[in-house]
């Protein structure tokens, strides 16, 4: 592995409590109650269209939506910043092992751009990728491939760092090798090739590959 591209939600930033709780608050304050189903069908979606899946069944228009949602989110991650433990150290070991770092993500650039600056991790990563950079979301491929095309690497020589089966499908199908953070002890990801309880073991994972190929004879 040459490339190391990581998810953002779930993964730069233990972020899925504060989108839940901003998706709850927001609806409820409009009258509508959210199930725990439904939070299940959303993860790995880009905001908006989870948005339009919510309007679809509620009835709310969607554009309204997105803004008071966002508005609610934004306030809630400011106050606390939920950064994942080891995500900002991991990415500094793996940079100055050599790996070129990217970010595919289904957030908004303004998102992104703020997780990787508050985790001083932003002149470390050579290539973004968001949800506003693509016609077709996790879990088409294309949010990987324009990471890993803009890193100068090809996807198959590339880790994808990833939290949901949709994310992991999307690197899946890029050719990537797909390394599963299940810090939840859920159930394993179909289209990971290896789960890890931790971005540290991540780390130490690929670390100990690049070293044992550095030891084989040509």
């Amino acid at each position: 592995m040459r490339g190391v591209i990581f998810d953002c939600d779930g993964v730069l930033i233990d972020s899925e409590p504060t989108h839940a709780k901003a998706t709850s608050e927001h609806l409820a304050s409009l009258g509508t109650p959210v199930t725990a189903d439904l939070f299940d069908r959303l993860i790995g979606m880009r905001v908006r269209d989870q948005m339009d899946v919510v309007a679809g069944l509620t009835g709310h228009d969607p554009a309204a939506l997105f803004i008071g949602r966002e508005s609610r989110f934004w306030k809630l991650i400011r106050d606390e910043f939920p950064a994942m433990p080891g995500a900002a150290a991991t990415i500094r070991r793996l940079h100055a092992a050599g790996f070129v770092i990217g970010v595919a993500t289904s957030g908004t650039r303004e998102y992104i751009d703020y997780v990787v600056s508050r985790l001083d991790v932003a002149h470390l990563v050579t290539s973004i990728t968001c949800g506003d950079d693509v016609g077709r979301p996790k879990p088409d491929p294309e949010c990987y491939l324009r990471t890993a095309t803009a890193m100068a690497i090809p996807a198959s020589r590339c880790a994808a760092v990833e939290d949901s089966e949709l994310g992991a499908a999307s690197a899946a199908a890029a050719c990537m090798q797909v390394l599963h953070l299940n810090r939840s002890g859920a159930a394993a990801l179909p289209s990971a090739r290896r789960q890890f309880n931790s971005l540290e073991s991540i780390g130490d994972y690929l670390l100990a590959g690049r070293s044992e190929r550095a030891r084989s004879p040509l």
